[in-house]
């Protein structure tokens, strides 16, 4: 009697872009950045030089954080390519609100698998 084997072919874009986490990651970081660099233009704008200070070190950290992201997509035989998003932009209290529940809920999914 044959045996008879079922393949079940998934779709797992993990397997068809081995650097798709790693291009997310780049992705995200590199908006971040963008981001946090428009809101420390609005922040100046309504003289509030301490807070402009504040995104702009976010900025520079997101910075950093995409830069060691595209390295390692390089290092492994990938490549690292920007796609904007769009971004809210509202006067700097909003904006400082809308930043820390982006950033609190990376830290409640993205970061805890890391934990």
């Amino acid at each position: 009697m044959a045996r008879i084997a079922i393949i079940h072919h998934a779709f797992d874009p993990i397997a068809t872009r081995p650097y798709l986490i790693g291009e997310i990651a780049y992705n995200r970081e590199m908006n971040a950045q963008w981001h946090y660099s428009i809101y420390e233009r609005i922040a100046w704008r309504e003289r509030l030089p301490r807070v402009a200070s504040l995104f702009r070190a976010i900025a520079i950290a997101e910075g950093i954080h995409a830069a060691s992201h595209r390295a390692q997509l390089e290092r492994l035989g990938g490549s690292a390519e920007w796609e904007r998003e769009s971004v809210v932009l509202g006067p700097t209290a909003d904006n400082l609100a809308r930043s820390i529940e982006i950033e609190e809920a990376e830290s409640a999914t993205i970061y805890r698998v890391y934990g």
